[in-house]
């Protein structure tokens, strides 16, 4: 389950014959180098400049300086990043095995050495590790789009880009969105891959952060404790799907109450005609029952003989809907979208 990862190490070898490109440092108004560091060797020649970079299809490699400290010298600093199912299989849809992951480590460490980079991948740092499930689902995707917005996570800002939700902060993120539009985008064959799907990523974006959450450091730590991505995936996600199925009919309660207060706050007699024109009652039953909104107008109407009409007229719509749609069933609402979700994500092979 784990996609995208990134490796670090301050112990490798460059050869003569590499791709590299370097990218010089920057000149000032007096001719005069103002970033210009030592990058690497290649045997006695020493390759300067701000940093170092190479871009293949299937991975990245950057090899940048690090300031010296009080107490530490000056050092260079190797990472290469690549996505695990697209260096297997061409795509990164499908989900690798374990035996996968550890094959990718050998093959990356083959693909490396054809460009002149070499060091010991078992020792190498992790610095990024993005984990993932693929959840088919019953609906086409956009209609789950609405409950995502009802979720949080602690300590991160949300971001609704419309088809991909992500709730992040400079450790850690949790990304949600439509893996079939995102590779149709990319131009992958989506021919054999089920229509609607939706991606959910846990990116842990740094090694400290990956250290306090995996207890693990270095390549050879994550070949023997891989079923502590798993673990660590569905506690995060267990978080942000805090909520119980039931709970969100209580949010849609609380929303539609407030809105009835806002046109009843108006001092008019026609307040729930005026919130039913608004919406639509086809719309309100798309995301919630009807069962809801007769709660909520009993709330806000606080009087028995009113609610009691107010009730039946919403009987009366409801009917006209239903047959004007000849007994059809209705849209699942956000509360089932949201326990198909959650159960099929938190599941537990």
């Amino acid at each position: 389950m784990i996609d995208t990862i990134k490796l670090r190490t301050f112990d490798f070898k460059i050869e003569s014959q590499n791709s590299i490109i370097i990218q010089p440092s920057l000149i000032d108004t007096e001719g005069q180098s103002i970033n210009d560091s030592l990058l690497f060797e290649v045997g006695n020649k020493k390759i300067r400049g701000a940093k170092a970079f190479l871009n293949r299809p299937n991975f990245n490699v950057s090899i940048k300086p690090i300031a010296a400290t009080e107490n530490k010298p000056p050092v260079q600093s190797l990472s290469v990043q690549y996505s695990i199912p697209k260096l297997i299989f061409s795509s990164n849809y499908a989900s690798p095995s374990e035996k996968d992951i550890s094959d990718s480590f050998s093959l990356i460490s083959k693909n490396l050495l054809k460009e002149g980079i070499s060091f010991n991948i078992n020792k190498a740092n992790l610095s990024r590790v993005d984990s993932f499930r693929n959840i088919e689902t019953k609906d086409i995707t956009s209609s789950y789009f609405p409950i995502f917005n009802f979720l949080s996570f602690s300590r991160t800002s949300k971001r609704d880009y419309g088809t991909t939700f992500l709730y992040q902060n400079s450790q850690q993120e949790l990304c949600i969105y439509d893996k079939i539009q995102e590779l149709n985008f990319k131009g992958d064959d989506v021919s054999d891959l089920p229509k609607n799907v939706l991606r959910f990523e846990h990116r842990l974006l740094n090694k400290s952060k990956i250290d306090s959450t995996l207890q693990i450091s270095k390549v050879e730590e994550l070949i023997d404790n891989y079923p502590v991505i798993q673990t660590s995936y569905l506690k995060s996600f267990s978080k942000l799907f805090k909520y119980e199925p039931d709970d969100i009919e209580l949010i849609l309660f609380n929303d539609i109450e407030k809105e009835l207060l806002f046109y009843k706050s108006k001092n008019s007699r026609y307040w729930l005609n005026d919130f039913l024109i608004t919406n639509g009652i086809t719309n309100i039953l798309n995301y919630t029952s009807i069962d809801v909104l007769k709660k909520a107008v009993n709330k806000v109407s606080q009087n028995r003989m009113l609610s009691t009409r107010l009730t039946k007229k919403i009987d009366q719509y409801y009917s006209q809907v239903f047959f004007r749609t000849h007994g059809k069933k209705k849209k699942t609402t956000y509360k089932d979208l949201y326990k198909e979700i959650k159960e099929k994500l938190l599941y537990v092979a």
